[in-house]
């Protein structure tokens, strides 16, 4: 320390740097090549991640130049002249005559996900944290959590077994009541209730979460105190539960407006079409080549200035216990009673919604034909079961082929994912790594930041990946989310284990395999499942850098199902299509469903270590 203070002396004050001062810069310099070679097992891990973000987060961002230029596509970037005056591009985006529209769009749907994606999921928790029936309260976790892991093309799907205009439930409801059929889907008026409310229903169970975890944190000594001074349950959550979260509330609010000008692209490009496009085209699908951001130009959808055809005809658990949760069962009085009976029946109700469209796409897929074209549409409870449409479904060759591509990306995604998240996340737990702060801060960044769709394009093309699996699996090697929780959850754990095996002569990479890694099961399976989930849904890379129909993952070849029979002009021809639909949305959804259950029980502990406590 004395040399360090006598080489800061000699290099201060203006006055030359002497002999000493020289020697001592030669021996802090040595020092410091000192402690990375003592390091050097956490950077060798660290190689690999970084060179990723460099590639696939850094380089893109490089690509936004391409605002200020006359971009030619022969010329590349660098060759490309700059645009002169170097803002013309942005003085005709804004004073287009789309700009206002895109804008309103834009912020209106933000918004309206926002209350809605916040408020339903408060109630939610409240309502688990006072439930006293930890079955129920199980039951209930399992079933709104479930939605989440489905796709937007398979909620799209599910949408129009609902509010399809010739076949949909909830038309069919309208007619016996005497009404008019409504096309829900193709309204402006009712095109965007459909959009906030899937993004609602798909996420209610999901948000709740981290309110729920700011739950469990709070004192039970202040409902006690609550309790003797006479406050019932009511004023217990009023002026206790709700003031304890408070603080994540306004935490999660504000993260969110940060996200206003982003109204989910890959939610609007599934579900919108040509007959929403002024209520629904937003800053970002406007953004899109215009023939990406457009799913009727899918392969087997029809053209923008063709008329779409919505005339009458078709269209389109085991159980774990989690962590403990909600507050202990006390001697209850008439207003516990009612309180209880309140909170049950509201569950139920959110369990059933939750569960009723899935089991009804299910029904539908085994309904014959003839029944649907007998009752005029789909029926909850069929007469008769088939399962023709899954022996025609699986007879398409594209469907298989799709499925194999699927289930590859998903199973070599989900460990190229880990591998990559692991060696990031356990040296950025060592809070004695030099250098940590500042890797931290370049990771945050481009959680924060990202160069688009457009520039990150280019970069795949120019790494060779375009029409290529990898094309699905590269890009998206790191969620830095999850490099964040396992970052949290390696922290977590004892130090002693770490500084017995280093003194034993362990080295870090054997500390991570035999200790770390055996410890982190709950953490391994939940980022597991988040990331396979994320691999078989996949749609947006596999629209936008496959080009070969052959190497279609299911989503794309399911959403192609969906749109074709919505752009046939023979509505005879399209009427099969209707329960191949509902089966190749089962075909879809059914495995991420079926192996949630068996890992709930280590998917819960393992979501609370990124929680925010209140």
């Amino acid at each position: 320390m004395t040399a360090v203070k006598e080489t800061r002396a000699a290099l201060s004050g203006g006055a030359p740097p002497s002999r000493s001062a020289g020697r001592l810069r030669r021996r802090l310099g040595r020092v410091s090549r000192s402690r990375f070679w003592q390091y050097r097992a956490l950077y060798l891990m660290l190689a690999l991640p970084l060179l990723w973000f460099a590639i696939y987060r850094y380089a893109p961002m490089y690509g936004l130049i391409v605002a200020f230029k006359d971009y030619n596509l022969g010329l590349g970037i660098l060759g490309s002249p700059w645009a002169d005056p170097w803002y013309k591009y942005f003085t005709q985006f804004f004073s287009s005559v789309y700009f206002g529209q895109l804008l309103t769009n834009t912020f209106l749907i933000s918004v309206y996900k926002i209350i809605w994606g916040t408020v339903p999921s408060i109630l939610l928790a409240l309502l688990l944290n006072e439930c006293r029936l930890n079955w129920l309260r199980r039951w209930v976790q399992t079933l709104s959590y479930m939605p989440h892991f489905l796709s937007w093309v398979i909620i799209f799907g599910i949408t129009l077994a609902f509010l399809s205009p010739s076949t949909g439930l909830v038309n069919r409801w309208i007619e016996n009541l005497g009404g008019t059929p409504i096309g829900f889907l193709t309204s402006t008026d009712w095109f965007r209730t459909v959009l906030v409310g899937s993004d609602a229903w798909r996420d209610l169970g999901w948000g709740a979460i981290i309110y729920l975890a700011a739950m469990v944190g709070i004192s039970p000594a202040l409902y006690e105190a609550a309790r003797v001074d006479g406050a019932g349950r009511l004023r217990q959550i009023w002026h206790i539960t709700l003031p304890g979260i408070r603080n994540v509330i306004i935490l999660l609010f504000v993260l969110r407006l940060g996200t206003i000008l982003e109204a989910g692209f890959e939610h609007v490009y599934v579900f919108y079409n040509v007959q929403v496009y002024p209520v629904a085209d937003i800053i970002d699908t406007w953004g899109v080549p215009h023939r990406l951001a457009r799913p009727e130009l899918l392969p087997g959808c029809r053209s923008r200035n063709v008329q779409v055809d919505y005339r009458p005809g078709p269209d389109t658990c085991g159980q774990s216990a989690g962590p403990a949760m909600g507050r202990p069962a006390m001697v209850t009085g008439r207003e516990d009673r009612v309180v209880n009976a309140g909170v049950n029946a509201a569950l139920v109700f959110v369990a059933i919604i939750s569960v009723f469209p899935l089991l009804f796409v299910i029904s539908a897929s085994l309904t014959p034909y003839g029944e649907i074209l007998r009752n005029g549409g789909y029926v909850v409870i069929p007469r008769a079961i088939t399962v023709d449409a899954y022996r025609q479904l699986l007879a398409d060759p594209a469907i298989p082929r799709a499925l194999a591509v699927t289930v590859f990306i998903t199973v070599v995604g989900t460990v190229v994912n880990m591998f990559l998240t692991t060696l990031m996340a356990y040296p950025l737990s060592r809070k004695e790594l030099p250098g940590r702060a500042a890797i931290l801060l370049a990771v945050l960044f481009t959680m924060l930041f990202n160069a688009g769709i457009i520039p990150t394009y280019l970069v795949v093309k120019a790494t060779g990946l375009l029409d290529t699996v990898w094309a699905m699996i590269i890009p998206s090697a790191i969620w830095v989310f999850n490099v964040l929780v396992m970052k949290t959850f390696f922290e977590g754990l004892p130090q002693d284990l770490i500084d017995a095996a280093r003194i034993d002569g362990a080295g870090e990479f054997r500390i991570l395999l035999k200790i770390v890694l055996p410890l982190s099961v709950p953490v391994m399976l939940t980022l597991g499942l988040f990331y396979a989930v994320g691999h078989w849904n996949e749609f947006l890379q596999a629209v936008l850098y496959i080009r070969e129909q052959d190497l279609y993952p299911l989503q794309v070849v399911v959403r192609n199902l969906l749109a074709r029979s919505q752009s046939t002009e023979n509505i005879d021809a399209a009427l099969p299509t209707v329960t191949l639909q509902m089966a190749a949305i089962v075909v879809a959804a059914i495995p991420m469903i079926a192996v949630y259950p068996f890992i709930q029980k280590h998917f819960q502990k393992g979501i609370m270590i990124g929680s925010v406590k209140g």
